[in-house]
C-alpha cells in the first residue's frame, strides 16, 4: 500500500477526442500562414521570446507559438535565433523592434 495521491482525472483517449480540434492547426507540417499577431514574451526563467499566432491559408490558426531567442543573460538562443533570422530574412525585415515586432520596412 501507498501514499501515492488520488488522481482526479485520469485520461481517456475517446474523451479527448470528443473536444474535436476546431478551426486550430492539428498537425505538423508546413502551411502557408500569415502571422496575426507577434508579441514579445518572457518566461519565468528571464528568457525572452517572440509569441506568434498565426491564421492559415485554409483559415486554420494557431496561437502561442514561442521561438525564444535570448536567455536571461542575453545569450543567444541558438534554435530561436536561426528562426527569427530566417524570418527576416524570408521577408525582408532588418530588424525587430518592440514597436514593430516584425513589420517589414
Amino acid at each position: 500500500q501507498t501514499n501515492a495521491p488520488t488522481p482526479i482525472m485520469i485520461y481517456s483517449a475517446e474523451e479527448g477526442i470528443k473536444a474535436g480540434g476546431g478551426s486550430f492547426v492539428s498537425d505538423g507540417g508546413a502551411y502557408i500562414a500569415t502571422i496575426t499577431e507577434a508579441k514579445y514574451c518572457k518566461a519565468k526563467t528571464g528568457t525572452s521570446g517572440i509569441e506568434f499566432s498565426i491564421e492559415t491559408s485554409d483559415g486554420l490558426k494557431a496561437q502561442f507559438i514561442t521561438v525564444y531567442y535570448a536567455k536571461a543573460d542575453s545569450t543567444p538562443v541558438k534554435s530561436g535565433n536561426s528562426i527569427l533570422n530566417a524570418m527576416m530574412g524570408l521577408l525582408n525585415i532588418p530588424n525587430i523592434t518592440a514597436l514593430g515586432c516584425l513589420m517589414p520596412t
